[in-house]
């Protein structure tokens, strides 16, 4: 489980900036310029970023709930967490 969630904090990271089609400032201290020019592909990495956006959602929500459920059958794992 931990592993997915890493590889889909990675991807959605790596998309978001490979679907940028102007410059992103950053604290107008950094710019970085778009890294594809061809929009058939941003849209490709746009359509990738959604997605994983949205099942890095589902199983953070899925993980927490794993937690609840732990702690309510009394298997204290939250503290082993924190």
């Amino acid at each position: 489980m931990h592993v997915s969630l890493y590889l889909l904090i990675l991807t959605v990271l790596f998309s978001g900036v490979l679907m940028m089609r102007q410059d992103i400032s950053i604290f107008n201290y950094l710019v970085i310029p778009p890294l594809i020019d061809n929009v058939e592909i941003q849209y490709f990495f746009e359509t990738l970023h959604v997605y994983s956006c949205r099942v890095l959602a589902l199983l953070v929500m899925l993980h927490i709930l794993a937690v609840i459920k732990h702690e309510i059958r009394g298997v204290r794992i939250l503290n082993r967490m924190l």
